[in-house]
């Protein structure tokens, strides 16, 4: 009922992107899993689109076009949708810069919250629209519009840089490490 409700709004974000789910069939109390490749057994409507993710290794991945099949991956258990920064027709020139914001383990989200005005601050700074989405469980996520021809190692580089900057601004409220068991305790 939910998908359906925001299908109007959700289906133009999702629009000609790559989608991977996370499918939780047992119910949103249980345990999920990540699911890359579309289903072999689906029905003829549902739409895909085949990509490299690392050449030559192509995958065929669900593309949700429409109500219908926004519909069907809920029947799935997919509770989370997490569409690729970049479109089907142009798989490795994304058209989103994004600043993934996800707490230390312990770490109440408040402390999310008041990170990721902080790095809107920064972005405003420095002329960057952007808005923000919930990640899943506990994070948000800062989407930078951006025009598409960068490569994904080049916007993530950026990506990168505008983090460090941001980080070594607020060193105890940000962290850049990459592995979380590194991740200072009560950081974002």
């Amino acid at each position: 009922r939910y998908y359906l409700a925001v299908a109007p709004v959700i289906l133009s974000h999702l629009h000609e992107r790559p989608v991977v789910l996370t499918r939780y069939p047992d119910g949103a109390g249980t345990k999920g899993f990540y699911v890359q490749r579309a289903p072999e057994h689906r029905p003829s409507w549902v739409t895909t689109c085949t990509t490299s993710i690392k050449p030559p290794k192509e995958l065929t991945f669900l593309r949700i076009e429409s109500t219908a099949m926004l519909a069907w991956v809920a029947n799935l258990g997919a509770i989370e949708l997490h569409p690729w920064y970049s479109r089907c027709s142009a798989p490795s020139k994304p058209d989103y810069l994004v600043i993934d914001l996800d707490p230390v383990e312990g770490t109440r989200f408040e402390k999310v919250r008041a990170a990721a005005l902080l790095v809107k601050e920064a972005l405003d700074a420095w002329s960057l629209p952007a808005f923000i989405k919930t990640s899943g469980a506990t994070g948000l996520h800062l989407f930078v519009p951006i025009v598409r021809g960068p490569s994904q190692r080049e916007v993530h580089t950026v990506a990168r840089d505008i983090a460090v900057a941001i980080a070594a601004r607020h060193p105890r409220l940000f962290t850049t490490e990459y592995r979380i068991a590194n991740r200072p305790r009560g950081t974002v």
